[in-house]
Order: C-alpha cells, then sequence, then structure tokens
C-alpha cells in the first residue's frame, strides 16, 4: 500500500511510546483537520496508528468512505482475486473516460476506481467488463459477437452512449397524475396490460414497478442539460421525446458489464446476453439497470455500484458471448440452446 511521507513518518513513529503520547494530546481538531486532508489509503494506515483515531475516523469521513473503511477489514472470499486491475490504471480509466465524453463518473464507482488502493474488488463487487477492457483488451473484450466469430470488437465503441425506454403515453399520463396503478388489474379498458404499456421484462414484482414509475417521473421536466453536466459536455440531460401513441427517454450511461438472462423453462434450456449500464444524469444517476442484447430495457439492478453484486460470468459463458467454442462439452450442449443469434443492436 503506497502512502503520503506524512503518513509514513507517522508510521515510523509507532515503536515510540512517547510520540504516540504527543500525537494524543494535540486538540481534536487539529487531528479532524489532519484525518481529512489524507487519501483514503492513508486513512486505512492511520486507523491501525492509535486508538484516538480509530475512533475518530469513522466519525469524521463521508458515509462512502466509511462503507470502504469497513470493507477494507473483512476477509476477501477469494485469494488470489481474479483479474487484478491497480489503482494507477483505474486511474487512467477514470482520467480517459470523463476528458473524452465530458461526462463525471457517479460518486460510489469514481471513489472505488481512484481511491480503493487494492487490486482486488471491494468485498461483493466486481470488476466491470468496461474497466477491464481498458486495462487488457483482450482479456477484457465482452462484445456479442455470437455467429460472427470475425467481427470487428465493439467495447470502446459502447463506453458511454444512450439507453432508451419507450412507455404508452397514456400510462405516462397516469403516472404523471400520481394515479394509483394496480400491477395486474385493468385500471383504463379492457385492453390494459402492463405488458403491452412497457417493453417485456419490465416489471415483474410490485417493488420493480414502483422503482419504474419513480425512474419515469424523474425524468418528467428534465432540463435540456443536467445542473451536474460538465462544461462543454457532449451529453446532455435525459428527457422523454413524446410520439403519437408511445415515448421514449434516452438516458446517458457508462457500459459497465456483460450479463448472461437465464430464459430457462420447465421446457426447454435458454439463455440470452445483456448489458449492465450505470445512468450517469438525473435523480437516478449512479443507479445500474439492465438492456437486452437488441438494446431493449430489461429493469433495475442496483442503487449504486455499492449494491452491484453480480456474478462473474464463467469463462465458457464468455467463449460463447465472443463467438468462440467452450472448452467444456457440457456447457457447449447447456448453451447452444435457442441462444439467439442476430447482432448485438448496440445503444
Amino acid at each position: 500500500m503506497n502512502t503520503s511521507p506524512t503518513t509514513k513518518g507517522l508510521l515510523g513513529s509507532r515503536s515510540t511510546e512517547g510520540a504516540i503520547k504527543g500525537i494524543t494530546t494535540l486538540p481534536v481538531e487539529l487531528h479532524t483537520s489532519i484525518l481529512l486532508s489524507l487519501p483514503f489509503p492513508d486513512l486505512l494506515s492511520s486507523y491501525r496508528l492509535c486508538s484516538l483515531w480509530r475512533s475518530l475516523i469513522p466519525t469524521i469521513i463521508d458515509p462512502h468512505r466509511l462503507h470502504l473503511l469497513n470493507l477494507a477489514f473483512l476477509p476477501h472470499k477469494r485469494d488470489p482475486y481474479p483479474y487484478p486491475i491497480t489503482l494507477s490504471v483505474r486511474n487512467d480509466y477514470v482520467q480517459y473516460i470523463e476528458t473524452k465524453h465530458g461526462i463525471s463518473i457517479p460518486e460510489e464507482y469514481r471513489l472505488v476506481l481512484t481511491e480503493w488502493p487494492f487490486s482486488h474488488p471491494p468485498l461483493n463487487m466486481t470488476w466491470p467488463d468496461a474497466l477491464r477492457f481498458f486495462a487488457d483488451p483482450d482479456k477484457g473484450c465482452s462484445c456479442d459477437r455470437r455467429g460472427h466469430q470475425f467481427m470487428h470488437c465493439s467495447c470502446q465503441d459502447r463506453e458511454v452512449g444512450n439507453q432508451w425506454i419507450e412507455a404508452s403515453n397514456r400510462l405516462l399520463d397516469k403516472i404523471y397524475a400520481d394515479e394509483e396503478l394496480d400491477l395486474y388489474s385493468d385500471p383504463l379498458d379492457d385492453n390494459w396490460n402492463w405488458f403491452t404499456e412497457l417493453p417485456y421484462g419490465m416489471i415483474d414484482s410490485v417493488d420493480q414497478r414502483d422503482r419504474i414509475i419513480k425512474l419515469f417521473k424523474s425524468y418528467r421536466c428534465s432540463p435540456p442539460t443536467a445542473p451536474d453536466t460538465p462544461p462543454g459536455s457532449k451529453h446532455t440531460g435525459a428527457i422523454w421525446g413524446h410520439g403519437k401513441t408511445y415515448s421514449q427517454l434516452g438516458l446517458p450511461v457508462l457500459d459497465l458489464s456483460a450479463r448472461l438472462v437465464d430464459d430457462s423453462t420447465p421446457f426447454w434450456v435458454a439463455y440470452h446476453f445483456g448489458r449492465t449500464h450505470m445512468i450517469l444524469r438525473g435523480e437516478a444517476r449512479g443507479q445500474i439497470h439492465a438492456c437486452s442484447e437488441s438494446g431493449g430495457y430489461e429493469g433495475f439492478i442496483a442503487e449504486s455500484f455499492f449494491q452491484w453484486n453480480e456474478e462473474e460470468m464463467e469463462d465458457d459463458a464468455r467463449e460463447i458471448l465472443k463467438g468462440g467454442v467452450p472448452r467444456t462439452p457440457r456447457c457447449l450442449r447447456r448453451f447452444s440452446v435457442h441462444l439467439p443469434q442476430e447482432e448485438n443492436a448496440g445503444w
């Protein structure tokens, strides 16, 4: 772990009881000032320095850093962790993405990328495919090339883009009027059906419905450029585009990872691949949502990167995703049934 000269000096004095006692006699305000000026890796070192700082640090750092502080001292389930990515590489990724696309990465994810000192991700989190691709394009490629083995890799093309959501105008009218909506009843007429008013897969529970309603409402009156848009940004704030019967919402998103979706039924085994995206604008900024390989919206995943807990995709699934042949014959039989072969439609 890298530490600043100031912290190294303090840690070097641990063997001297007089130095420790001298530190503890300083006013609390000075302790606070010192600790708040330290980057997160040095906070971890300082946390071990003395009981005073150990008790003081959790009370002064922001909730996001406190969450990472707690995770830093928990044992990791997998050691060595696969796909290690160093802090310097992650900082380069942040600078590259934010400079090239004129966006600001949402806070929780940016904090992990720029301050988490270890090469493995925090407990129960994974390094997204997009980050892995930046670190190593060969190992990190996760674009959909099934049936197109010689197709050019499109991972870099999808770094930042728009996720489109479509909903009927009459549904939006009811949502914005704050009317009660029953998930399965017939609140409008005999033709009403949630699964025709919204894209397939958007709603499978009351909680999912409430999240979708909240998401829609937060973008009803979005300005052309959101307050968090940096000067000169290429991406404006999301806003509904109204059609005759249906409206579309284009959400600026940061690409994260490919995902394998189990579509199996009691009658057959079937899968499809999709993507996970992090929203960059509006009240839903930082949330992670999913889309299908054809670009259709597939629902809420996590409130922030801290809550994103998708399992690693197995190597055999990644081989199929890229158009290769998996090494395990059993997996080949399992994944080859009813897999769609169309090319990824992108955003």
